[in-house]
């Protein structure tokens, strides 16, 4: 029984685990070196060449390279004389804002996408990621190109002619305007018949967008100014509110200007100077008008601003001695020119 045995172990089960161990060690050799052989997925760099223009209040650091390569691994700087997607940053202030604008461009194609904020470290990260958006999504690798086929054109949004199936970076929703609240105070002078000086007082709300318009409400009252006559003199003063409704059209770094409409509602007052002695006399003063602003922003929250205008009364009250020695008569058009210290509060 024990021979038997022997001989079909010897016969028949270990010729068969001989033959399945060099199946699978065939097995296994064959899968190894079909993983060696098998085609590798491999990302091929984005070689980029960037460029960063930005006013003096931004950050420098970290460099725009460095923000790319933070989002985006397979980005890598370009070599001289290599061919590279160009990466353009360009921040200005704007009063307050910093307004940016991102440029992709290859040869003659490019996309632009812009950002703005009180901020300019925020407008560079945005603009950062829209651009690493951009390179990831839509641009291809800037290699040497095969001899054949021609490589393909960049998926980007050219600056002119009709617009590609796709735009490299996804439409920035829109922004919801900022308003601004300001306090100031200033002083005015007016050729009223003569020069009239008038201080103010005034608060401000205005919003940032492109033209910047602004509403600004204040009160004034005028020094006393005598009108002579050879009957004697009469004393008149102006208490008036002022409205202002503005708008900016021309921004260079920390100066902006623009234009107003103007108007003024208030009392004219007279009073005869002694010896004689006559009742004191009020009358409304209402006049219309436009000016031309120009401001200093010398601080983010602090400006100082000179303007100067003309207005027309629109109820021109005429005093005069009886029968008719006249004293004061409002002149047609009267012109003003006028300075104020504006905070921003918000």
């Amino acid at each position: 029984m024990s021979a038997r045995h022997d001989t079909l172990v010897r016969f028949f089960v270990v010729p068969i685990l001989i033959a399945g161990a060099g199946l699978a060690g065939l097995l296994g050799a064959q899968d190894a070196f079909g993983q060696e052989n098998a085609p590798r997925t491999e990302q091929v760099p984005i070689v980029v060449r960037t460029v960063e223009h930005l006013h003096a209040r931004c950050p420098t650091s970290p460099p725009l390279l460095e923000r790319l390569t933070a989002r985006l691994d397979r980005v890598r700087e370009a070599r001289p004389g290599e061919p590279a997607v160009r990466v353009e940053i360009r921040v200005e202030e704007h009063g307050d804002l910093s307004s940016g604008k991102l440029t992709l461009g290859v040869g003659a194609e490019r996309a632009e996408r812009e950002a703005s904020s009180p901020s300019c470290e925020e407008v560079i990260a945005a603009l950062a990621v829209m651009a690493a958006i951009g390179l990831d999504e839509n641009v291809p690798p800037v290699e040497e190109p095969p001899p054949s086929p021609p490589p393909p054109t960049v998926a980007m949004q050219p600056s002119a002619g009709k617009a590609p199936p796709r735009a490299p970076v996804a439409a920035e929703p829109p922004r919801a305007a900022v308003m601004t609240v300001s306090l100031g105070t200033g002083v005015q002078s007016s050729t009223n018949r003569a020069l009239v000086v008038m201080p103010t007082l005034f608060g401000e709300i205005g919003w940032r967008t492109a033209v910047a318009p602004s509403l600004r409400i204040g009160v004034g009252r005028s020094f006393s100014h005598t009108f002579s006559t050879s009957r004697g003199g009469a004393s008149v003063q102006w208490t008036e509110a002022i409205v202002d409704a503005c708008s900016e059209f021309l921004r260079g770094g920390d100066f902006h200007g623009g234009v107003c409409a103007t108007g003024e509602v208030g009392q004219l007052r007279a009073e005869v100077e002694p010896p004689l002695h006559f009742p004191a006399q009020s009358r409304w003063w209402v006049t219309a008008g436009a000016s031309a602003r120009v401001a200093w922003q010398f601080h983010p929250r602090l400006s100082l601003e000179v303007s100067g205008g003309a207005r027309m009364p629109i109820v021109a009250d005429r005093l005069f001695f009886e029968p008719n020695t006249e004293v004061y008569d409002a002149p047609a058009i009267i012109g003003f020119f006028g300075a104020a210290f504006v905070a921003r509060l918000r």
